[in-house]
């Protein structure tokens, strides 16, 4: 599909073209250390079906720039997120990011989205805004009119962080049917929005879960942790049930993350969009980094 319009065409990436998009992304943000599975999960994978969702990857018709863009639901109608823009590093001021900026706007409104964001679009995302470090993609974003809607932290965990596990509990890799289940159903009864983060994280091999007892088949589930659902290494979303905090239960199921985390090479954790703060600070845990949300009226240039 090409997107044609005054500001320049782009065209249509498709999901064979993810190796072409993790190198421009690697050369656009070489501090990231993006992964083909992470842009292929996010930007390719990252359609929100439950929401009517759809997603797209433009790119100019020469590589050097690419836009990904899907649509989630708002509180007053339809919303395009912005998951990911790169320019080439040797191409850079010279308009290509208005011209992916200006295809996004045309994309978002054929889908009747009223309002462009620069901002996580959970449960699929690979920042949870714009890195408050990223002084000139803050700047850019400023000069096309957007606005700030927020702030989100991150934090870094140690990858040796450990706790004990507590008495009459089982920690173990959530990997059969019956474990999977059991999770779910704890997280539909207590945190249904993530149930997309946690079948990936299930789906992917990378979710912890505390049973009860001896967790023999057919256990309760009392607490659940994933990693690497968007991004490698980074950690979430976890819980424990309510009626069973306080027992050392989400220390166990982090420390048991970590310890996959630090065998796959990992020295540190990263915790995205963080809730508890002082939970994480408890397991050796140091805000990293802050993102600010920045949104705009779809057309607004």
């Amino acid at each position: 599909m090409a997107a044609p319009g005054p500001d320049g065409a782009v065209v249509e990436w498709s999901r064979a073209d993810v190796a072409r998009l993790g190198e421009l992304a690697r050369l656009a943000l070489p501090g990231e250390a993006l992964l083909d599975d992470d842009l292929a999960s996010v930007c390719f994978d990252g359609t929100w079906p439950e929401a009517d969702g759809r997603s797209v990857v433009l790119a100019t018709a020469d590589g050097a720039g690419a836009v990904a863009l899907t649509t989630r639901p708002g509180f007053s109608g339809t919303e395009a997120f912005v998951q990911l823009l790169a320019v080439h590093p040797d191409r850079r001021r010279a308009g290509i990011g208005q011209t992916l900026l200006a295809a996004a706007d045309r994309w978002a409104a054929s889908c009747g989205a009223h309002r462009l964001r620069l901002a996580g679009a959970a449960p699929y995302y690979l920042w949870p805004g714009v890195d408050t470090l990223w002084v000139g993609a803050a700047a850019f974003a400023r000069a096309s009119g957007f606005t700030v809607d927020g702030e989100a932290q991150n934090m870094a965990l140690p990858a040796g962080a450990r706790a004990p596990t507590p008495d009459g509990v089982a920690i173990r890799h959530v990997l059969d049917d019956g474990d999977a289940e059991a999770v779910r159903v704890l997280v539909r009864s207590q945190w249904p929005h993530w149930l997309a983060e946690l079948d990936r994280g299930i789906e992917h091999g990378c979710c912890v879960g505390a049973f009860d007892g001896d967790g023999a088949p057919g256990a309760a589930a009392l607490g659940f942790c994933c990693h690497s659902v968007n991004r490698f290494g980074w950690l979430g979303p976890v819980g424990t049930d309510p009626e069973a905090q306080g027992r050392g239960i989400g220390g166990a199921l982090v420390g048991a993350v970590c310890r996959d985390l630090q065998v796959a090479g990992l020295r540190s954790v990263e915790v995205c969009w963080i809730g508890p703060e002082a939970f994480y600070a408890s397991l050796g845990g140091v805000r990293s980094r802050t993102f600010t949300l920045l949104t705009r009226p779809v057309g607004e240039r």
